[in-house]
């Protein structure tokens, strides 16, 4: 329910100037994707790591 009553008060700006919805939808079209990139980048990561690990021990 705060939300919904401080809504009518959010005002965003960037850089000095007011953004309306429409712009900060747009910077958020790519989101998933950025997401889904950085998930698949750990887990490379991480499976690098316990390779060597596992190549460290032997």
């Amino acid at each position: 329910m705060r939300a919904k009553r401080n809504l009518s008060v959010f005002r965003p700006e960037r850089f000095g100037r007011s953004i309306t919805v429409g712009e900060m939808m747009e910077e958020d079209t790519g989101l998933p994707w950025r997401y889904g990139v950085c998930v698949l980048a750990g887990l490379a990561v991480i499976i690098w790591v316990r390779r060597k690990e596992t190549e460290g021990g032997r």
